[in-house]
């Protein structure tokens, strides 16, 4: 029998099932590729595809694999997702995703989904912090303005109320009210001071420091200034841990943390404090403005209260506090937040309410540190 034309049927149908496979390898590796969760879905919500970042989400936001079926995506139900053409948004634990959903034609049917989801925690945390920083700036420049000529009066109204202490034939009425006047003059001076640090313009006395050192030495007076009923704890391994700091500056930021953790546990608990270096990867980074490198990185955790979500966005604005009046001028933690920028360094707050905050800094080593 001539066989030719079938041979050549047959090496054409090869070609064409090359070129097929050809095709879909470069569309499975363009997917694979894709910085973007897709997944398609057939009408009955079951998954029929994947990509690996959509795969690894799907763990995230409903807890299943490929081949299963879906009834729920985050905190959204599905058929409530089934909406072409919008960004919808979808929130699992810390983190928060973007979905859209695309009809596909199938066989002349519009039966299946197309899912596009992309992971925004870090762009959204990004954009908060770069408009809490606008905000924080326009504060500090308004604040530092006023603090400088509220700095002149004060000094005014001190160098004279000393002048007449020293003035012959004053009553111990006189002398009283105007020790008073003094006293209560340096403590707006202190005020002013926790402006200037808010506002990143006072100047630091800087020089190299062990933080194992200070911290140690911190955590001994907390231990005697502390209520009975809460532990002071101290966590770090032995080593050097050198910055380039300013030791007062840095130890009002660590008496501040301290005290705002006392308030949180008015019945008791745990403050641990603790201190060690870490490596920062370019692609796991604790905060969105932290570069890659080596940090030391500072915690402050307390076992109290916890903030609420509506409070922790507010912490380090200056004048803000959720305590009583006359318990809080609300410049402790601004304070802390303008020394610790001053050293080059972040602080973030994290939380969960009824089981305590924990407050980390992120300082930049000693640039010749040999322990680096």
């Amino acid at each position: 029998m001539d066989i030719t034309d079938q041979v050549n049927a047959t090496k054409q149908l090869q070609v064409l099932v090359d070129k097929l496979s050809a095709t879909a390898s470069r569309i499975q590796a363009i997917l694979d590729s894709v910085p973007q969760g897709i997944m398609l879905i057939d009408e009955d919500g079951r998954i029929l595809q994947a990509n690996p970042i959509a795969a690894r989400q799907l763990k995230e936001l409903a807890s299943i694999e490929v081949g299963r079926r879906l009834a729920m995506l985050g905190d959204r139900q599905l058929r409530e997702l089934l909406t072409e053409g919008a960004t919808q948004e979808l929130r699992a634990g810390q983190r928060i995703y973007e979905m859209a959903a695309r009809r596909v034609e199938a066989a002349g049917r519009s039966n299946q989904w197309i899912f596009l989801i992309n992971d925004v925690t870090s762009a959204r945390q990004l954009h908060h912090e770069l408009e809490q920083r606008k905000r924080l700036a326009a504060i500090g420049r308004f604040a530092s303005g006023i603090a400088h000529d509220f700095n002149n009066i004060m000094a005014t109204i001190i160098v004279h109320a000393r002048m007449l202490l020293d003035a012959p034939g004053l009553s111990d009425m006189d002398r009283r009210n105007l020790q008073t006047i003094v006293e209560q003059g340096q403590h707006a001076t202190e005020v002013i001071q926790q402006i200037l640090d808010f506002s990143r313009i006072s100047r630091l006395q800087r020089q190299a420091l062990d933080l194992y050192v200070v911290l140690r030495q911190e955590v001994e007076v907390l231990r005697r200034i502390m209520p009975k009923g809460i532990e002071v704890q101290y966590v770090c391994k032995e080593g050097r841990y050198m910055i380039d700091g300013d030791r007062t500056r840095l130890r009002q930021v660590f008496m501040n943390l301290a005290l705002n953790a006392r308030d949180a546990m008015p019945d008791g608990g745990t403050l641990s404090i603790e201190l060690d270096k870490i490596e920062v990867g370019p692609t796991d980074l604790p905060m969105p403005q932290i570069r890659p490198g080596q940090w030391i990185r500072i915690r402050f955790s307390d076992t109290g209260r916890g903030i609420v979500p509506d409070v922790l966005p507010h912490i380090f604005e200056p004048f803000f506090t959720t305590k009583g009046p006359g318990k809080g001028s609300g410049l402790g933690l601004a304070q802390v937040h303008g020394i610790i920028s001053q050293h080059g360094g972040l602080i973030d707050g994290a939380t969960q309410v009824g089981k305590g905050t924990t407050f980390t800094i992120y300082l930049p080593p000693l640039g010749d540190d040999p322990d680096r």
